[in-house]
């Protein structure tokens, strides 16, 4: 059930008021959604600012304990280079892990793989970061490559001899737009 109330709407009759919402607007251009009831003093969990900042709260106390922001669980997936290093692979999912085949690169080589992806637009922005290898490896996305569909993704040996180990990339897709 929904209450409204000049520039506010709450969203839930619960009378424990950490389990009902309030969606504001206010004249300055700022916006809020915040746990509570209509009328009385409410946490805010997401605001944005009439510059489009946007800042996220627990809603929860009256601390201003920041949460993170990013994919909730269930949102990413894995997969497995099979046969090299530069093996292709597909994962349609906006973020998750790429754990590569443990074959050998040396010292200060770098390989080129493709990942595809159906989420990926060539608007989008995708980060990449080495999970483990002892801070031996650098990866990164070849954005010249970067088209509707997929990605190619670069892995550099920075150490001073060949390893051989299969080293985990995490990546995740931020969505862009042009307009």
């Amino acid at each position: 059930m929904a209450k409204v109330s000049g520039n506010a709407i709450q969203l839930g009759d619960s009378a424990t008021a950490t389990q009902n919402f309030v969606l504001q607007t206010n004249l300055d251009g700022t916006a809020k959604l915040s746990r509570g009831n209509l009328g009385a003093t409410t946490q805010d969990v997401l605001t944005v600012n009439a510059a489009g900042v946007v800042t996220l709260t627990n809603g929860l106390s009256s601390t201003s304990d920041t949460v993170a922001v990013g994919y909730s669980t269930g949102a990413g997936g894995t997969v497995t280079q099979l046969t090299s290093k530069t093996t292709a692979v597909t994962l349609n999912k906006p973020c998750g892990q790429i754990t590569t085949h443990n074959a050998a690169l040396a010292a200060g080589a770098s390989i080129r793989f493709n990942l595809t992806n159906n989420v990926i637009t060539p608007l989008d922005s995708v980060i990449v970061s080495v999970l483990g290898g002892g801070g031996n490896y650098r990866a990164a996305v070849n954005n010249i490559a970067l088209v509707g569909g997929s990605v190619d993704l670069i892995l550099t040996n920075t150490f001073a001899g060949s390893l051989s180990e299969a080293v985990t990339i995490n990546f995740a897709i931020i969505k862009g737009s042009a307009s």
